[in-house]
């Protein structure tokens, strides 16, 4: 059954053609600011985790080998501001978006090393809050539907 105050993703497998339930870690799952991104090819979830003291640690979960909820903490992040998790670098490293006093009410990238546990800021400060796409290089043509380049013939 599923409970309305529980974040959680319904998924549609389009091979088996199915609709799977995958419900966030037990401590997040009421987190009404959770976020969502990719590591490799697994899903995250970052969240404030109701059962850790300071609750606005960030706490982040990977789902194990993509099965559903099956949920392994990586880590949690500590910070003087509000934590959201923003994506992740080619490394593995998390971006965060950090909002408190210093910023005024926007947000600031940052970068944390969780070997170190230490959060090293970009210098890219949002008005309101600032979002972070993965970016992929790619030699397709977009206005080409078959990817194609094609030449006219006879100097058309």
């Amino acid at each position: 059954m599923i409970n309305l105050n529980d974040n959680l993703i319904i998924s549609f497998d389009m091979t088996s053609e199915e609709f799977r339930e995958i419900t966030f870690p037990e401590g997040i799952a009421h987190d009404d600011y959770c976020s969502l991104s990719y590591l490799g090819n697994s899903l995250v979830v970052g969240g404030h985790d109701k059962h850790v003291i300071n609750n606005k640690d960030l706490c982040v979960w990977m789902m194990e080998g993509g099965v559903s909820n099956s949920f392994t903490k990586l880590f949690t992040i500590t910070s003087n501001g509000d934590i959201i998790l923003r994506g992740f670098r080619k490394n593995g490293e998390p971006i965060i978006g950090i909002r408190g006093k210093a910023v005024l009410g926007g947000e600031r990238l940052a970068v944390y090393k969780p070997d170190s546990e230490r959060i090293d800021y970009l210098g890219i400060n949002g008005l309101f809050s600032v979002k972070v796409y993965p970016y992929m290089e790619t030699l397709f043509l977009l206005d080409q539907t078959d990817n194609m380049f094609y030449i006219g013939m006879y100097g058309d």
